[in-house]
């Protein structure tokens, strides 16, 4: 940018001069002076102008890249946020010169947030705010993720109609008459001791983790967890290794609490471990090593054994999200990253909702003994404890023997289901689409030609009432190539069927294929 911005500055008030100019560079990126993508002078230019320090004006600077008005890139300056105007409409041009600061207490962090006098209300904004401002913006679509269609590809639905039998009417109706006789011991932050006993033992047997009850806790969902994790592990500016293309709402919530995400590559055997020794210091990693997100790689267990030893001698915490784990085909299933001596250096993660209901909202961590206290505070502070209810239901599958029946029956349907969604996409031309038979997981990946837009794709399905998710916002930098998600778990024979015809239509209308 070339010019002087103008700005004004009064040494003589009670307001620090970082706090004015702050104000000042606020005032004109609401006012639309300063638009979205514009350079600002260097600070050196700006200290010059204005006869203030250099850290001075950093230090306004960096408060407007906490609220993301602001962008700092490496070796070129200061640029106004491509999502200012999102963020400047929210402050809605109001007198910005009469904020000022407040502090309130968020959990276990001390956080500040912006007051506007001149609103009737006493408008607040927290930071965690204004970065999901930022998060969000960049998955706008996903608005549309609970829609109704009529064909349902999109992920996170596991096969309905096999909950649909008397074994499930039996176990439910028991539950019915027993749910009001639930002690109040069992309203414990951990969760029921019997289902944590449970679960260690079914983790032991499946995954290879050794563990005890005490090392478990049942929480409300896997996005439950990420959150919990988050606010133990991630302040502003915390660095974490997050698989290239990878889950997109594993990344919204680390970016919510000011984590630099660092991408690593992922190829065919998951993430690429080698990329690790060539990265500045990392403090976390997080890895979906049995399914990955959204590839569907399924992480070898040389590839694990690897990642354990970089964490212990980098001093870095693995978060293995094992979702999807039970859905393993054409390969033996590999144990936990977590049971290769990794125990001290990981957290893990799993989840009920892929194998039972995602509504129940349940799921489980196993933290390492030094992260036990805080952990059980935070799950405290969240939400007191998971509905006691719906963990004596879990329960009632494991002490019925009734979970591992189930789960085999689900491995054996959705096999069949992602059979039959491969042979149909093998029908298509090598023009339109790639893929690589998914290995891990339920849904399967496919690639598009680089000149087709995956999101126009999704929109134009979503027209016809078909559900499909696109993978290019699955990408922390530029995509490497655009690609859709196609969920065959939750789909019948005939819907998948006639899913993948209408796919294949709108892509035909779109791009002349």
């Amino acid at each position: 940018m070339s010019g002087k911005l103008e700005l004004s500055l009064d040494e003589s008030s009670s307001v620090s001069l970082y706090e004015q100019l702050s104000s000042e560079l606020r005032r004109l990126i609401v006012s639309g002076r300063l638009t979205p993508g514009e350079q600002l002078p260097s600070v050196r230019e700006l200290s010059k102008q204005l006869n203030v320090s250099v850290a001075t004006v950093r230090r306004a600077i960096n408060e407007l890249v906490e609220e993301g008005l602001l962008e700092l890139k490496r070796g070129s300056g200061t640029y106004v946020s491509q999502t200012a105007d999102l963020r400047a409409s929210w402050l809605g041009g109001a007198a910005v010169g009469s904020r000022k600061k407040s502090p309130v207490s968020i959990g276990l962090k001390i956080l500040e947030y912006d007051v506007d006098d001149s609103s009737t209300s006493g408008q607040a904004t927290a930071m965690w705010a204004c970065r999901m401002d930022r998060c969000f913006d960049q998955t706008k679509f996903y608005a549309r993720y609970d829609e109704p269609v009529d064909i349902d590809f999109r992920v996170g639905t596991p096969p309905f109609d096999l909950f649909l039998g008397h074994k499930w009417e039996e176990i439910l109706l028991r539950w019915a008459r027993e749910s009001l006789r639930y002690s109040p011991g069992q309203r414990n932050s951990t969760g029921i001791l019997e289902l944590r006993e449970k679960i260690a033992s079914w983790l032991k047997l499946s995954r290879g983790i050794e563990c005890s009850a005490d090392d478990v806790f049942v929480v409300s969902g896997a996005q439950q967890a990420r959150n919990l994790v988050s606010r133990l592990l991630i302040d502003p500016g915390t660095r974490v290794g997050f698989e290239e293309p990878g889950s997109i709402f594993a990344r919204l919530m680390f970016e919510s609490y000011g984590a630099e995400l660092v991408p690593v590559s992922v190829d065919e055997s998951g993430l690429v471990v080698d990329e690790l020794e060539k990265m500045a210091k990392l403090q976390l990693l997080y890895v979906t090593p049995s399914a990955q997100f959204p590839t569907g790689a399924v992480m070898s267990s040389t590839r694990r054994r690897r990642l354990v030893q970089w964490a212990k001698e980098h001093d870095a915490i693995i978060i293995e999200d094992d979702n999807n784990s039970e859905f393993v085909y054409e390969s033996r299933v590999v144990p936990a990253i977590q049971s290769f001596s990794g125990a001290d250096q990981t957290i893990y993660l799993g989840t009920f909702s892929q194998t039972i209901m995602p509504s129940w909202r349940v799921g489980y961590m196993v933290v390492p003994r030094r992260m036990r206290e805080a952990t059980f505070r935070l799950k405290w502070l969240s939400d007191r404890y998971t509905s006691p209810i719906v963990q004596q239901l879990v329960l009632r599958l494991f002490v019925d023997d009734f979970f591992e029946q189930h789960l085999q029956k689900a491995h054996d349907v959705c096999q069949q289901r992602r059979n039959l969604l491969l042979q149909e996409l093998e029908t298509w031309p090598q023009s339109l689409i790639c893929f690589t038979p998914v290995k891990g997981g339920l849904h399967q990946t496919v690639w598009l030609p680089a000149q087709i837009s995956d999101i126009e794709v999704f929109d134009r399905c979503f027209e016809q009432r078909l559900g499909v998710l696109p993978v290019s916002p699955c990408y922390l930098t530029k995509p490497a190539r655009p690609g859709l998600m196609l969920n065959f778990s939750a789909l019948p024979i005939d819907k998948i069927r006639e899913g993948v015809s209408q796919l294949k239509e709108v892509l035909n209308k779109l791009y002349g294929a």
